[in-house]
């Protein structure tokens, strides 16, 4: 994977070569860097628990109800974070910084590890995850022409990164690496693809036949269904979209959270889902303030259904019929809002000056869904 990183990337140039430094951007005096390392000397074997109690119990009239605990653990996940992070030093207050501000007001980070290199982001088995829930389930088995299940969990997912590839064994999601490389602690939080509240209710309804042809052909032997779904939304975490730190990295560096705003300063709009006046941009050189996924993201409602009819053509051949279905998807045509813009909530004032930012104008807009609107499927099949 090397040749796609810089110094090694490839470079066309058509004229007005010169050497022997023919080309005029890079990979000229560029220090190497990379971003999906994987250290093959790693001691450790990534493994995972898994641990279940259920109990269940026939509460007569076809239904059964179930509770049970369903946990798992992940232990020596592998994960991602800097090998070759600037050298800390302390401030006056006896804070740990990776870079301080320049007299020309630019942030300067401190040197490396190994100064002939840029940040090396490096795979090793640092990681951790657990899983706890409550899962609940209430089922009626198919007696007289109705069947129902209903299923209700409670969780809580917790890990150290959601990398978003299926390398880490971390989920998918939220950013794969520390923003301070010497603070893994800081990075313990929701996982991003975390529910706390999961309720599905399905059904099935059969109609009576009726001893009238014509009636029976209108109301009689339809097959009725619908699932509705109600999931609670997903975490996430809003980044500053700009290096603040001095790692050299844009994507992980958080804000820090103003004094007296909570850490999940909801709005609820998809003008506004969160409050962008709730972050500042920390001083520079130090990571911001903010934990991981802290911020909620918008739930997920919907309804589905559908009706069916079989028809046999007996006057043609004893398997001759005729079905027809027609399902709605999202019946009520509710709107499912998707994540907000959060990759970029603060704009740096001025390129020169790394150690203040004000809120981006996009910053907790949400764009996108996550659901179609109103869907009607119509379908006839004949079997014979």
């Amino acid at each position: 994977g090397y040749f796609r990183s810089l110094p090694y990337t490839l470079s066309t140039q058509q004229a007005g070569l010169s050497f022997p430094t023919p080309f005029a951007g890079p990979p000229q005096n560029v220090i190497p860097t990379y971003n999906s390392l994987v250290d093959y000397q790693a001691a450790n074997t990534p493994y995972q628990m898994q641990y279940n109690l259920n109990i269940q119990r026939d509460l007569g009239h076809a239904m059964i109800l179930s509770i049970g605990y369903v946990g798992s653990r992940g232990v020596k996940l592998t994960d991602q974070r800097d090998t070759n992070a600037p050298i800390p030093s302390l401030n006056a207050a006896g804070q740990r910084v990776l870079g301080t501000v320049s007299a020309a007001g630019k942030l300067v980070a401190n040197p490396r590890i190994n100064p002939s290199y840029g940040f090396l982001i490096t795979r090793q088995t640092w990681g951790s995850s657990n899983y706890n829930s409550l899962q609940t389930s209430l089922n009626r088995r198919f007696t007289n022409r109705w069947q129902m299940q209903a299923s209700y969990t409670f969780s809580k997912s917790l890990d150290y990164g959601s990398a978003a590839d299926n390398q880490s064994g971390q989920g998918a999601g939220s950013n794969p690496f520390p923003q301070d490389p010497y603070n893994y602690a800081n990075e313990y939080g929701r996982s991003s693809f975390d529910r706390t509240h999961a309720f599905r209710l399905s059904s099935v309804y059969q109609t009576p036949s009726l001893e009238n042809k014509a009636a029976n052909l209108v109301g009689g032997g339809w097959q009725l269904s619908g699932i509705l779904s109600a999931v609670s939304g997903n975490p996430f975490t809003p980044y500053l979209g700009f290096d603040q730190i001095g790692t050299g990295q844009t994507a992980g560096a958080r804000p820090d959270l103003k004094p007296g705003f909570s850490t999940n300063p909801i709005l609820g709009t998809a003008t506004q889902w969160f409050d962008k006046n709730a972050f500042a941009a920390p001083t520079a050189g130090m990571p911001g303030n903010l934990g991981r996924d802290t911020i909620i993201g918008p739930g997920l409602k919907n309804v589905d259904y559908s009706m069916s009819k079989t028809m046999k053509v007996s006057k043609i051949s004893e398997q001759f019929a005729v079905q027809f279905r027609a399902e709605i998807f999202n019946i009520f045509n509710h709107t499912n809002l998707g994540l907000p813009q959060q990759t970029a909530i603060m704009t740096q004032v001025s390129t020169a000056n790394n150690s203040t930012g004000v809120p981006s104008a996009t910053a907790g807009q949400i764009t996108t869904t996550t659901t179609n609107s109103r869907q009607i499927q119509l379908a006839l099949k004949v079997t014979f």
